[in-house]
């Protein structure tokens, strides 16, 4: 079978580009595998590979990241953060800022799926970390 890969990069928001290219460098790092879902993906889609316009349904980047624990979550976001390109922009422990504007909702599966196919966001006393 033969895989061809297309560069869409040049076809995507600079600012969506350049929070993914810093993720997927720490994400590399520790051995997170993760893509792209929700709107964004679609439009990433149909804009990049068909050049059929999408109207945006949200401003965020979603990504879905496939980890062991819920810690593993946490420490890419630790990580994340302190390169000084994100920032936390509420109380939603995973949903991240990047310095030029772009809003990401990191979302976890994989182990933390419990039963399989359900992801029950942790809680700590009062504070809701979900996103």
């Amino acid at each position: 079978m033969m895989t061809i890969l297309k560069n869409i990069s040049e076809k995507i928001e600079d600012s969506i580009v350049d929070a993914i290219e810093l993720i997927d460098t720490i994400a590399s790092q520790r051995g997170i595998e993760y893509f792209i879902v929700g709107a964004n993906a679609r439009d990433i889609f149909f804009s990049a590979l068909y050049d059929l316009t999408t109207r945006r349904a949200t401003l965020d980047v979603d990504i879905g990241i496939n980890i062991n624990n819920w810690e593993e979550a946490a420490k890419l976001v630790e990580i994340l953060l302190a390169t000084g390109e994100f920032s936390l922009p509420g109380k939603l422990k995973f949903r991240i800022k990047h310095t030029n504007g772009v809003l990401v909702d990191v979302i976890p599966f994989g182990e933390v799926e419990n039963p399989k196919g359900i992801i029950q966001w942790p809680r700590k006393g009062n504070d809701d970390n979900r996103i």
